[in-house]
């Protein structure tokens, strides 16, 4: 399964959308490594949104869509 997630910069008040195999280990990479989501939300962020999906191709038409 793909899971299309939000991400929201609790100091920036920025949001990120990424789609991932491996939330959690993508979640980790955000808060370690220089990352676009890590230059847009910061390392203080909470995860608002995760939703999952058959393959990249569904996920990546969801992802297009801006967060809310």
């Amino acid at each position: 399964m793909i899971t299309v997630y939000v991400l929201h910069g609790n100091t920036t008040n920025k949001r990120y959308v990424g789609i991932t195999n491996d939330l959690p280990r993508r979640l980790n990479e955000h808060r370690k490594r220089p990352t676009a989501a890590r230059r847009a939300v910061g390392v203080d962020f909470q995860v608002l949104l995760t939703e999952l999906f058959p393959d990249y191709s569904s996920a990546d038409r969801e992802a297009a869509v801006p967060p809310i």
